[in-house]
């Protein structure tokens, strides 16, 4: 069957600086790949980007059986930002750049309480970058998980997404 929609990055990259559009369009990818394969109260998409959410946009509680994209092989929890990968910086006055920046984001409250009970860190962004510094982010990204995680077998569920 052919696709009905083709979405490539440059669709994603338009949509930095459009929070609420890019909100949008990740929560509707995440409800359809769940979509039949979970019930709907298993699917937790939070549209208010907003509002503070302990660094958790989404969460998905189990794994999609038959997942053809390998990111919703366990359960998960999901970080949107819809800017460019340069924007992504520590707090002011907090030394460190983007490896500062990225265990941040992966040390709020519900992402970490998340996290120790076994999900899938999805860190997804509105921008391309090469393999290369996807491993780098999602090494830093793991980095800091381990640090406050007992459980190893959450190690390869960190995935940077553009």
């Amino acid at each position: 069957m052919k696709p009905i929609w083709n979405i490539d990055g440059n669709d994603i990259i338009r949509l930095q600086g459009k929070s609420p559009d890019f909100v949008r369009v990740v929560n509707r990818l995440l409800a359809q790949q769940a979509k039949g394969s979970l019930p709907d109260a298993l699917v937790h998409l939070n549209v208010k980007d907003t509002e503070a959410d302990g660094g958790v946009d989404a969460a998905i509680d189990q794994s999609v059986p038959g997942d053809p994209t390998g990111f919703l092989e366990v359960p998960t929890c999901w970080q949107f930002k819809a800017q460019p990968k340069g924007n992504i910086k520590p707090k002011p006055k907090k030394k460190g750049g983007q490896e500062a920046a990225l265990g941040e984001e992966i040390s709020k409250p519900y992402a970490r309480e998340l996290i120790k009970r076994g999900y899938g860190y999805r860190f997804c962004i509105a921008d391309d970058m090469p393999a290369e510094k996807k491993a780098e982010w999602e090494k830093w990204l793991t980095d800091e998980a381990s640090a406050t995680s007992r459980k190893r077998g959450f190690m390869k569920s960190i995935k940077v997404i553009t």
